[in-house]
């Protein structure tokens, strides 16, 4: 379980998934989901598709509000994301992922840290894994 309101999580979930599909490649495995829990039990969503490498230019604006590369959008999904991580103690980030195997593997991932929600009942819990279903 994370602390995470469940309606917010799928808001999240939505305009990761949203970003993904719109700069993927057509080819099978380009946009992938992912969900980990460390030795120390955190809790990750990565949400990867094989799209090309975001510019250092760009990267340092991606979670701004009305930021966007592209005319037809709107550059608010990301900056949403970060204020519903920042509301629910998450941490959401961007990341370049190199492949070891082949150049046309690599890809951008947006990862998602969680907090675990506590067993009081006064956070919000989210079984991530169940919201992503």
């Amino acid at each position: 379980l994370v602390a995470f309101d469940t309606d917010h999580l799928r808001q999240l979930i939505y305009n990761l998934l949203n970003n993904a599909q719109r700069y993927r490649s057509q080819k099978l495995g380009s946009l992938r989901v992912a969900t980990y829990t460390n030795s120390a039990g955190a809790v990750s969503l990565d949400v990867f598709s094989d799209g090309a490498p975001i510019e250092p230019t760009i990267q340092k604006h991606l979670f701004e509000p009305f930021f966007s590369s592209e005319s037809r959008s709107s550059g608010l999904g990301l900056y949403i994301c970060r204020e519903l991580c920042m509301r629910h103690g998450a941490i959401i980030r961007y990341e370049r992922k190199i492949s070891r195997r082949s150049p046309s593997d690599d890809g951008n991932a947006f990862i998602v840290q969680f907090r675990r929600a506590a067993l009081s009942g006064k956070t919000a819990a989210t079984d991530l894994f169940n919201t992503l279903v």
